[in-house]
């Protein structure tokens, strides 16, 4: 053992110094590691969600283009009904026997 007496003053505070800053540095070092952990996990979790989030996003736009075409469709059959009613009654061959209309004369 060394004799603390006969050690300078000044290089045991120096030692302690140096003791207590690597302390510091580890305790530093350690934390930093769990923060790093602690991000990688939640990068994770973001990552994960954002993969979520496009699935579902392109899923409702396979929806929405059916949507659209479906509506397009509806439309179409919509204004080919409204031009047969604004046509009128001359556009149609009654029966003479009864109260039939057809198309066509045949």
């Amino acid at each position: 053992e060394v004799d603390i007496r006969a050690v300078d003053p000044n290089f045991v505070k120096l030692f302690k110094l140096a003791q207590l800053t690597i302390e510091y540095l580890l305790h530093s070092q350690e934390f930093l590691a769990t923060l790093c952990t602690s991000l990688e996990e939640k990068t994770k979790q973001s990552d994960q969600e954002v993969e979520k989030i496009k699935q579902e996003v392109e899923g409702l736009q396979k929806e929405l283009t059916e949507v659209k075409k479906e509506s397009h469709k509806r439309k179409k059959m919509l204004i080919a009904q409204q031009q047969l009613l604004y046509v009128g009654n001359d556009s149609y061959n009654k029966c003479p026997f009864c109260a039939k209309a057809f198309i066509n004369n045949s």
